[in-house]
This record gives C-alpha cells, sequence and structure tokens, in this order.
C-alpha cells in the first residue's frame, strides 16, 4: 500500500515516547513521500526532517536540568515533524486540484471544437511570441558580443596607431639626422680641404718669395763685386 501524507500524519499521532524502531520507520517513508510528490522541489524539506532532535542536547532550549528534558524535546521534535507533513500535505492537494481543474478544462474544450480551436491558436501565438523573445535574446546577446568585440579591436588600433605614429616619429628624426650627416659630411671636407689647401699655397708662396728675395741679394752682391773688380786700376 502506498504511503500518504494521512498515513504519515496518522503514524506520528500514534508515535510512543522514544519509540525509536516505530521513528526509524515513519521517517525514509516520509522523505520518500516527499521525493515522489514533489520531484524538484524536496531537497529543503527532506533536509528539515532529517535534521530534526528528539533528544534534549546541551545547552538546547530543553537543557534544564542536568539530564535534560526529554520527553519535552521528543514531543517538540515529533511536532515539527508533523507540520513539515502537513503543510507539504495542503501544498500537494492545491496542486492536485489544479491539475483536476485544468484536465476538465481541456475535457470541455474537447468536446467544443470551436473552443479547442481557439485554445489551440492561442498556443501557437504563445509559442511564437516566445519564440520571437528567444530570438530577441540571442540578437541582443550577439549585439554586446559584437560590440564588446568592436571595443577590444578599437582598443587594438588606438595602440597600434599610437605605435605607428611613434615609430613615423622616430624615422623622421633619424631622417634628419642621416641628411644632416649626408650633407654636412661633405661641406665640412671640403671647408677642411680647402682650408688645408689654402694654407699650404700659402706656404709655398711665402717660401718662394724668400728664394727670390735671397737670390736678389746674391745677385746684388756679385753686381757689386764685378763692379768693384772692373773699376780697379792696374798696377804699374
Amino acid at each position: 500500500m502506498a504511503t500518504t501524507f494521512d498515513g504519515i500524519i496518522n503514524r506520528l499521532d500514534n508515535l510512543k515516547f522514544e519509540d525509536w524502531n516505530e521513528l526509524d520507520s515513519i521517517r525514509p517513508l516520509a522523505t520518500e513521500l516527499l521525493k515522489r510528490s514533489f520531484p524538484t522541489n524536496n531537497a529543503s524539506d527532506v533536509f528539515k526532517i532529517e535534521s530534526i532532535k528528539f533528544k534534549a542536547t546541551r545547552g538546547s532550549e530543553f537543557w534544564g536540568t542536568s539530564d535534560g528534558n526529554q520527553i519535552e524535546a521528543w514531543n517538540a521534535g515529533v511536532a515539527k515533524f508533523k507540520a513539515i507533513i502537513q503543510a507539504k500535505k495542503e501544498t500537494y492537494d492545491i496542486q492536485t486540484q489544479a491539475r483536476i481543474r485544468f484536465e476538465q478544462e481541456k475535457a470541455a474544450i474537447r468536446i467544443n471544437p470551436f473552443e479547442a480551436e481557439i485554445l489551440e491558436l492561442k498556443k501557437n501565438i504563445l509559442d511564437t511570441e516566445n519564440k520571437h523573445e528567444k530570438i530577441l535574446i540571442e540578437y541582443r546577446n550577439e549585439f554586446e558580443k559584437q560590440n564588446k568585440n568592436i571595443e577590444t579591436l578599437n582598443t587594438q588600433l588606438k595602440f597600434k596607431d599610437a605605435q605607428l605614429t611613434a615609430t613615423s616619429n622616430r624615422v623622421r628624426k633619424y631622417n634628419g639626422i642621416f641628411w644632416t650627416i649626408i650633407i654636412g659630411v661633405p661641406s665640412l671636407l671640403f671647408t677642411v680641404g680647402y682650408y688645408l689647401g689654402n694654407n699650404r699655397f700659402d706656404a709655398d708662396k711665402l717660401s718662394m718669395r724668400d728664394t727670390i728675395s735671397n737670390n736678389r741679394v746674391q745677385n746684388q752682391i756679385l753686381r757689386d763685386s764685378i763692379s768693384k773688380i772692373s773699376n780697379k786700376k792696374p798696377v804699374k
């Protein structure tokens, strides 16, 4: 026989003080019932049931004496267990009634073809809207992704442009130095050569002038000597 919420509640109502065997039998049945009734939303309630304390522990509200008040701790644990099961029973009953109404409405619509056609049309419209919304979300996400890619590319382009500008400035600087050297070195060599050539030519002219002056002096001395010899009378 399948376990029901009412069956769990009935067993908890009849549970005797510190009947651990019965409690150990009820607890796994309750957790299995929650998992079966709420397949996608049961972890929290299962954890609560498995965490219930049925004994007074040191520091708890039932630790009034050296041994603690075990009866109050047991009754409080059973009450918590029962409250969880009752709350989930109410939730399950509401969901079950909603499913029953839905099935009844579907059956009534199947009897009326016109209403069934309208329902199918609404369903198609809703599906289309959902598809459109999904497509819009995908386009929006893709657009944002492309925008991020464009921003990244713009940043990279700005960095590359700055690098090219710096390189271009260095090239212009080196070109100016290169042409300065190309134009300046020959001019410098010409100037130095011209200066050295002029100095050498001037030295040669000075040397020749000195030689000519010396030759003139020697010639004058010779003339004077010849003149003296010619004017001298012979001895009788």
